[in-house]
């Protein structure tokens, strides 16, 4: 598991997406932060907060929410609030929920940091490559060929 299977999703607000599909036992708090940082820079899908859920009744079930307010704390990388646990009558399970209010900028300077980070910037380097544009904005490639 990597940050690539980490999925989120708007919400009616778009100011609040929801970080979901997070009972994979090889997602890490770790990835959830870098899928926040690599969205936001590559794909420009960005918020003002983030929520998340984890069921807390069942002892071999991932508690991703837990695991990422201790990242967000020990980093700065934000704040992070969390509700108490409380029955879900449609499921039986325990649900606590999280909302996390990233600081991008510290966000940013972490991501940097991994080795996920630096293979995505490589790749972005490389699909970009070939490429430039005039002082009007028109693309043409180092053959100047326009297009």
């Amino acid at each position: 598991m990597s940050y690539h299977d980490v999925q989120m999703d708007e919400m009616r607000c778009c100011g609040t997406n929801e970080i979901h599909a997070l009972n994979e036992s090889g997602i890490t708090a770790d990835d959830i932060a870098l899928s926040v940082m690599m969205q936001r820079e590559f794909e420009e899908f960005s918020c003002a907060h983030l929520i998340l859920s984890e069921v807390t009744n069942h002892r071999d079930w991932p508690m991703h929410g837990a695991d990422l307010e201790r990242l967000v704390k020990k980093h700065e990388l934000g704040t992070v609030l969390a509700s108490a646990s409380k029955l879900n009558i449609n499921s039986g399970n325990h649900v606590r929920a999280y909302i996390w209010t990233p600081h991008y900028g510290r966000l940013q300077q972490w991501a940097q940091e991994s080795e996920e980070w630096a293979e995505a910037m490589k790749e972005r380097r490389e699909q970009r490559r070939g490429w430039d544009h005039d002082i009007f904005g028109r693309g043409y490639d180092r053959y100047d060929r326009r297009f």
